[in-house]
């Protein structure tokens, strides 16, 4: 494996192909069923919560240039705060990839494999994730580059190719429904 580090552009890709998979995939199931008519207040709400965070974020990491978050935490925690951190993010990304493969993989089987045991499907993935983690590191961030525009692409193209079944009025009542 090469120690070349990747580019702006290429983490770039990655972080947005990471947020709009689990965007379009997941989240609008999710966030419906729990907030029923509401859900534009809660896109608010979510988005300006989201935005604070990113600001203070961006504020905090002004003051170490060129350092990433666990060089931070090793500056002001050591060698153990590293770890720490380091551990909870290892621990962050292995549940949230492994409910998004779950839920990624169950709608590839009620579409595509109706009648096949969904541990099979997702055993396909990790085997397909594995090989191309060893194949090489940069060969996965490259593909990323080619593969994120057509994405991209492609969900617009659905958005305005539906767009004539979204109805304005379907978006009240905003604050959710009445119960009594």
């Amino acid at each position: 494996m090469s120690n070349a580090k990747i580019g702006t552009v290429e983490s770039i890709l990655i972080i947005l192909l990471s947020l709009v998979t689990q965007t379009v995939l997941s989240l609008p199931k999710t966030l419906i069923k729990n907030t029923k008519s509401s859900i534009i207040l809660n896109i608010i709400y979510i988005t300006f919560i989201v935005l604070v965070i990113v600001y203070i974020i961006y504020r905090l990491l002004k003051k170490f240039p060129g350092m990433d978050i666990l060089d931070i935490s090793e500056y002001l925690g050591g060698n153990l705060f590293k770890t720490i951190i380091g551990f909870i993010f290892i621990s962050y990304f292995l549940v949230n990839y492994s409910i998004f493969l779950r839920n990624f993989c169950e709608c590839l089987k009620i579409i595509y494999y109706p009648s096949t045991d969904i541990i099979y499907v997702i055993i396909f993935f990790v085997f397909a994730v594995c090989l191309v983690n060893n194949l090489e590191f940069n060969a996965s961030i490259r593909t990323t580059v080619f593969i994120m525009p057509a994405v991209l692409i492609s969900i617009f193209f659905l958005f305005f190719g539906n767009i004539r079944n979204f109805e304005p009025q379907r978006i009240f009542p905003l604050f959710g429904e009445r119960h009594l």
